[in-house]
């Protein structure tokens, strides 16, 4: 009976959206008060925070803050989209942005807090009418900035830039804070004064998710074994704690399998520069993919798409989280494996069902992947007890 439900409506159909996600139903129904929004990974939060704007007929700015100048890169691409199709809408960079903002149409920036707080203190953005500020990974980039984001608030915020800020006129501020994990880092949210609002948490499709905890640090062993015996399905995504952790593994991977067709590997970490200019490939590419190796720079807020999630290592978390939010995009079907000798299982059961095998061999006897390992401790040994590890590595093959 609300006439901008049916704006809405008829928004979503020049997208061609037909299913909206629990988190998308919830913000279309928000007032102008602050909320706070735990949903889990993959559940559509980007577009959520855009929908509401999408059937309101009433001007505003809409600030879009995002952890890092890729994630940016990603969410202008999707506003793009929505602003080629609603003529309401002006997309906006900061570049040719001066004075006053337009009072006559949805204005979205897309900005990084620094980019922010820079802008506005050289008074570039001037905001005067209803304006939302979204901030995606709430959690994280307040974790990594609090005395920036103390400050950021503090200008925003309706009684200091009534009377003190030159760059805001009679705001009136809405924020919205999003993230899976914001329950964890409730402390970090608590610390920052912020006016009051409602806070949701949306329930995992558990169904669809399921996680295996194994009490093991042999990465190898269990990668290797889990490839060659296709249970692991591919493509999957391994998180490992360094560069060179990831260089050491990759280069004993790729020796064992090399006799292995369609089986190749991506060291994502190493192209984090050139994401922004190839983004669109990025995902075509991973599909050809068996195995992409990253560190947690890629555990948040890309949208990159893998049946299998490895998490290896000792991992905070609300970071472990991510990470095996990257198994099962929406309502896809994935599989999370977290290998380290900490107790992860109370977190990874409010994900998913969940297994624990208390070592790897157990997780191996179950699943009848001893083959596997066996050539993985045939090729350790060799190569400890090889001169030359180069010359190691081709007498192995050789033999």
């Amino acid at each position: 009976k609300r006439p901008h439900i049916q704006q809405l409506i008829n928004n979503l159909e020049q997208l061609n959206y037909i299913t909206l996600f629990p988190i998308q139903q919830l913000t279309v129904s928000l007032d102008d008060n602050n909320a706070f929004i735990q949903s889990p990974c993959g559940s559509g939060k980007t577009l959520a925070a855009l929908l509401p704007y999408l059937m309101r007929n009433e001007p505003r700015v809409v600030i879009y803050m995002s952890i890092n100048a890729i994630l940016c890169y990603q969410v202008r691409q999707l506003i793009q989209q929505l602003t080629n199709e609603i003529p309401t809408f002006q997309l906006t960079d900061f570049t040719p942005l001066r004075g006053p903002t337009p009072t006559n149409k949805t204005l979205f920036i897309v900005a990084t807090p620094q980019q922010l707080q820079l802008f506005l203190h050289k008074h570039k953005l001037v905001l005067s009418q209803k304006t939302t500020l979204i901030i995606d990974e709430a959690d994280q980039q307040i974790k990594q900035q609090p005395l920036l984001f103390n400050q950021l608030f503090k200008l925003l915020s309706p009684g200091y830039s009534a009377s003190n800020s030159p760059f805001c006129k009679q705001l009136q501020m809405q924020m919205i804070f999003m993230s899976a994990t914001l329950k964890m880092n409730e402390h970090l949210l608590n610390n920052l004064n912020l006016k009051p609002g409602r806070f949701y948490k949306l329930s995992s499709l558990q169904e669809q998710k399921s996680f295996i905890h194994i009490n093991t640090v042999q990465y190898l062993d269990f990668i290797y074994s889990s490839l060659k015996s296709g249970l692991l399905k591919t493509p999957c995504v391994v998180f490992l704690q360094s560069f060179n952790q990831i260089d050491d593994l990759t280069m004993s991977l790729m020796v064992l399998r090399q006799d292995t067709e369609n089986f190749k590997l991506n060291l994502l970490y190493k192209n984090l520069k050139s994401v922004k200019s190839d983004f669109l490939n990025i995902n075509q590419e991973i599909e050809e993919t068996s195995v992409v190796f990253t560190t947690s720079e890629f555990a948040r807020g890309f949208d990159f798409h893998f049946k299998t999630a490895v998490s290896c290592g000792a991992v905070e978390n609300d970071e472990l989280v991510h990470r095996m939010g990257r198994a099962g995009r929406g309502f896809d079907s994935g599989v999370g494996y977290y290998l380290g000798n900490e107790r992860k299982i109370e977190v990874l059961a409010e994900l998913g069902s969940i297994q624990v095998f208390n070592s790897l061999d157990m997780f191996i006897n179950e699943n009848n992947i001893s083959e596997g390992i066996n050539v993985v401790k045939e090729f350790q040994k060799f190569k400890k007890e090889s001169e030359s590890e180069q010359i190691g590595l081709v007498q192995f093959l050789d033999g």
